[in-house]
């Protein structure tokens, strides 16, 4: 299987609510509005996020790496966005983040990794779909000096 885009989507019980919170939380507008149920953004080639005007389903789990953890709280709080300050995640050396819920509950996660002289390292985080709980199958891939390591996030 080749996968050309990645289509993160998170359904949404009051659609224009939902929309503008999270054009906060992105910082913009969103790119496109595919079809009226859905309001779409680039957040990098071939990653794209969706609000769904969809009540019925549950709640979804988003990460998102970031470059700079303490700007983007900041600029969350200075639009009343409730943001936790950020977290050493445990067991890693280079690694924080912050966990936080949109207003209908779905789980937002900001991470930053960077290296020991604090430049930013790719960072990589998926879910395994084929579990039955996937948010517990979540992990975090960085570069530790010339190992790659791979480790669980617990939410």
């Amino acid at each position: 299987m080749k996968v050309t885009d990645i289509f993160l989507s998170i359904n949404a019980r009051d659609f224009e609510a939902q929309t503008a919170w999270w054009a906060t939380l992105i910082g913009r507008d969103p790119d496109r509005n595919p079809m009226p149920s859905c309001q779409e953004w680039d957040l990098a080639p071939s990653v794209r996020f969706q609000v769904l005007d969809s009540p019925a389903n549950g709640p979804t789990t988003i990460s998102l790496r970031i470059d700079s953890l303490v700007a983007e709280i900041g600029r969350l709080r200075k639009a009343d966005l409730e943001v936790p300050d950020p977290q050493k995640v445990e067991g890693f050396k280079t690694l924080h983040w912050s966990a936080f819920t949109d207003p209908e509950g779905n789980k937002v996660n900001l991470l930053e990794v960077s290296d020991r002289d604090g430049s930013i390292q790719p960072v990589e985080v998926w879910f395994e779909p084929s579990l039955p709980n996937f948010c517990d199958a979540a992990k975090v891939c960085y570069h530790d000096g010339d190992k790659n390591v791979q480790q669980p996030i617990v939410f």
